[in-house]
């Protein structure tokens, strides 16, 4: 059999790791011949398997768009795989089997975005309407958790039998285990996009302050000028002496490290699946998370997880008191 991987979206991040772990399978199914569509992503070509690079796909949104459209095609059919496993959330044209790897939560979530924030509303809206017909369109889809599966099938009007729960998982060999006795604080993992609700934490952090009750260290993976919002938060936390780090990105390496001396906070109200839940429940770590499906779905049954509304920061000042407590 001959299965061609298609993703040139993949360069960093949730992506990157999807890529990724289909290329490890890849390495281990020496009976099946993979092609890897690739942009920039860098992956060694082996007996069983071809990668090829496009950069220029790169260089900007228009040459993104006639490469997925016209491009890609034809590479497809040059191959002629007896499948496409599209890792990009959009169909791409062939008459190969075609299975759909659906990483794109915005279109499918019950929050609505305005134009105030434009780029999400695109997603949500323009490709999010790209991304449900790609979903009528494929012979299967692959998605990360359960919630995501009910939502498309739901609103795609697709038969749940079509689509598969493929959950990421977590190595656990390079998790270290969680240490109350060396507990700093609280640790938020998270790029800088709206939806992630820096905000929330930022708040609590100040009424904790104007309590006088010590929270500890709070560890952003930001650097503070990532956005407008993420640079607002940044000065408040300045001006007010929040105990803020702005540690800004780190490796795998740090970010299981981390895990042993800190609890996991995490009040993102949109993903597919929530990568790092899984990561601090298999370190041991506690956890305070926005009451959501998938976080609800991801800690279920875990006993060191607390829930608070997402745009509540007076109920996430009280439930970081009580988990203090509770270490």
């Amino acid at each position: 059999m001959k299965v061609l991987v298609y993703d040139v979206a993949a360069e960093s991040g949730g992506a990157l790791s999807v890529l990724k772990e289909f290329y490890e399978k890849a390495v281990s199914d020496v009976d099946t011949e993979w092609v890897f569509i690739l942009s920039v992503v860098k992956l060694s070509s082996k007996d069983n398997i071809k990668v090829e690079n496009y950069p220029e796909v790169k260089k900007s949104w228009i040459k993104r768009y006639f490469f997925d459209k016209f491009t890609a095609p034809r590479i497809i059919k040059k191959h002629s795989p007896d499948v496409v496993l599209n890792l990009q959330n959009i169909t791409v044209r062939t008459k190969s089997k075609q299975i759909l790897y659906m990483q794109q939560s915005l279109p499918f979530s019950p929050f609505r975005f305005t134009l105030a924030h434009k780029k999400l509303w695109v997603i949500q809206n323009v490709l999010g309407g790209m991304i449900k017909r790609s979903c009528k369109k494929a012979d299967e889809i692959i998605v990360q958790s359960e919630w995501i599966r009910k939502a498309v099938s739901e609103q795609c009007k697709v038969p749940e039998e079509r689509i598969v729960v493929k959950s990421p998982k977590v190595d656990k060999s390079k998790l270290r285990i969680f240490e109350a006795e060396k507990c700093k604080g609280f640790f938020y993992p998270a790029a800088g996009s709206f939806y992630k609700n820096h905000t929330v934490v930022a708040r609590a952090c100040t009424l904790l302050k104007e309590q006088g009750y010590d929270y500890g260290e709070v560890v952003f993976t930001l650097r503070g000028d990532e956005t407008e919002e993420i640079r607002e938060i940044y000065e408040i936390s300045r001006e007010k002496g929040l105990n803020i780090t702005w540690e800004g990105e780190m490796t795998r390496e740090e970010v299981f490290r981390t895990y042993s001396e800190y609890a996991l906070i995490f009040p993102s109200f949109i993903e597919t699946f929530g990568l790092p839940l899984l990561e601090a429940r298999e370190s041991g770590a506690p956890v305070l998370a926005a009451d959501t499906p998938f976080a609800r779905e991801i800690l279920a049954n875990y006993e060191k997880a607390e829930f608070f509304p997402y745009d509540n920061p007076e109920i996430l000042a009280e439930k970081i008191k009580t988990l203090k407590e509770k270490i």
